[in-house]
């Protein structure tokens, strides 16, 4: 029999010698397996969440939050939001705007009552998606945002297709806090181009279910039916409005909105879809420093202005596409009974009971990986 590539006999031994670590131990030995390229999985009663409140249950268990009741998981609004970045040279001067992006989008939160507010960041190129930590968290506040800003790279490179979608379902997969605003802001240099259909069913599945809303960025202007030259600058729009540099009445906004192509590329359908907005991202790198400014404020107000606490979630704790416990969380009034859960395949087959922990150490690593 070949020798084993992480010997479990130490962690038997200090499973049995403090019974109540078991799942330290345990999470320690499963870590140095994964770096071995062998993946293992902890038993169900090693895989539990938390509320704000400190409330824990166990993988598979669900809670029903309702936002009238004392002990709905957050008591103030607040809000996580993931930036997506096509990391490409293209995006170089747009994605500069980002700090200050994040900054104007907290305030305008602020302003509207969400307060400790937490910003996420992935990047991607063809075919090879990142996340961008700050301080080593995934998740971080407005004022941490640069650091994660720094670890991009903007390379020069134009091998592969581009798979928007892809980065988007992974940002869906991040690790919410229950009860709070959840949105996802796409910046790209183009419109999307097709992504499979699999994975965009599965995004919309998730948008849907967690109550994510979507924004989407991209360097391309806006166009009028019959080749007409808009008379203003458009910002964006959403399902309902056309945003200009300038105030509109009604009957301008409405006007516009009937007579300006809407983007219907994946990412496009996504927010408007998701409570969202398309915006052209070129207002970022065109213009004066005011009109970039101008337009970072209508940013940041278009997306506060859809933040909303839900009123009522159902939580499941599950495991994520790490490894890491994580409470996946939807409305009550989503079509689906469950809430949808993202973890690999080599998770989906939990493992139950308390027993086998010691048979999985033991006889799971003696057994299946000797030869």
């Amino acid at each position: 029999m070949d020798e084993l590539e992480v010997a479990p006999e130490e962690s038997m031994r200090r499973c049995m010698y403090n019974s109540e670590s078991r799942c330290d131990v345990g999470a320690l030995y499963i870590q140095a397996c994964r770096e071995k390229g062998v993946t293992l999985r902890l038993p169900t009663q090693c895989v539990t969440c938390s509320d704000e409140s400190k409330k824990v249950y166990q993988q598979g268990e669900t809670r029903t939050y309702m936002s009238n009741q004392p002990d709905y998981p957050q008591t103030k609004s607040s809000s996580d939001i993931v930036f997506i970045v096509e990391d490409r040279d293209c995006n170089r001067k747009a994605a500069a705007e980002l700090r200050n992006m994040v900054w104007e989008v907290d305030q305008a939160l602020l302003k509207k009552g969400f307060s400790e507010n937490r910003y996420g960041l992935i990047g991607f190129t063809a075919g090879n998606y990142f996340h961008h930590t700050m301080e080593g968290q995934l998740f971080n506040v407005a004022s941490k945002f640069a650091m994660g800003l720094e670890s991009l790279r903007f390379e020069n490179s134009s091998q592969g297709q581009m798979n928007p979608v892809a980065a988007v379902k992974m940002a869906s997969e991040m690790p919410f806090r229950n009860g709070v605003f959840k949105s996802l802001v796409l910046l790209t240099c183009a419109p999307c181009s097709e992504s499979n259909s699999e994975i965009y069913d599965a995004v919309r599945q998730v948008l849907d279910d967690q109550d994510i809303s979507m924004f989407v960025l991209r360097q391309s202007a806006f166009q009028l039916l019959n080749n007409r030259n808009p008379t203003d600058k458009i910002y964006g729009l959403d399902e309902n409005n056309v945003f200009t540099a300038r105030p509109s009445s009604k009957i301008e906004v409405d006007d516009l909105l009937e007579g300006i192509q809407i983007p219907d590329d994946q990412c496009a359908n996504l927010a408007i879809d998701y409570k969202g907005a398309i915006f052209d991202a070129s207002h970022l790198i065109d213009g004066n420093r005011r009109h970039q400014r101008t337009f970072l404020q209508l940013l940041g107000e278009k997306v506060s202005d859809k933040a909303e606490k839900p009123e009522c979630q159902i939580c499941r704790c599950e495991l994520d596409m790490y490894g890491f416990a994580n409470s996946v969380c939807q409305t009550c009034d989503s079509d689906n009974s469950e809430p949808v859960h993202s973890a690999p395949g080599f998770f989906t087959d939990f493992i139950e009971g308390h027993e086998e922990f010691k048979t999985q150490l033991k006889e799971f690593m003696t057994g299946i990986y000797s030869k």
